[in-house]
């Protein structure tokens, strides 16, 4: 039996250490790896095994801006922001770092999804064999949307708009790709 991945809390180091500076580095990184692959066989069928697929998807892991010590990436009414008011916040992303599951990103508001403990150990394990804990991670999904952001980097603001899927903004979509549902 393999060993299980626990969960961290949140760590400014592993954020800054385990995110690209962007989401064209995090692209360029996925594709150089051949990432893709493993996203529809290994990856996949993780998620589908466990039967996850409708709460969480996989996310190239990237970062809007950088943040301060105390700072977090805190998404409130559709815009993310660095925020240091860690009132009513719930991890939304995770990146897998030396071993352990990390937090990266919040919401504020209600309680979200908590991913099951085997199921993270096994995808923890596909991505540490294939060495991909530094450009693959997890986050919350809400099944049949899709969310498209934009980000102010002066600002440090990133705004999302949900789409259901199908629709025409996201059938030609101006941006990388980064998030993956499975269904």
């Amino acid at each position: 039996m393999p060993e299980t991945i626990t969960t961290a809390p949140y760590n400014h180091e592993v954020y800054h250490l385990a995110t690209k500076p962007s989401l064209r580095t995090a692209t360029d990184t996925f594709v150089s790896r051949n990432a893709q692959h493993f996203i529809n066989t290994l990856i996949r069928d993780c998620f589908l095994k466990h039967n996850v697929q409708k709460a969480f998807s996989a996310c190239l892991l990237h970062r809007h801006f950088d943040l301060n010590q105390y700072e977090r990436n805190i998404e409130e009414d559709s815009q993310a922001a660095a925020s240091t008011n860690l009132d009513d916040i719930h991890a939304c992303s995770w990146l897998f770092h030396d071993g352990k599951l990390f937090p990266y990103e919040f919401k504020r508001g209600d309680v979200l999804p908590t991913p099951p403990a085997d199921f993270v150990t096994e995808l923890g394990l596909i991505l540490q064999t294939n060495s991909l804990c530094d450009i693959i991670g997890l986050q919350t999904y809400q099944d049949g949307i899709v969310e498209m952001e934009k980000t102010d980097h002066a600002a440090r603001i990133s705004t999302t708009t949900s789409y259901p899927e199908g629709a025409e903004e996201v059938k030609q979509p101006k941006a990388s790709i980064s998030s993956f549902a499975f269904f």
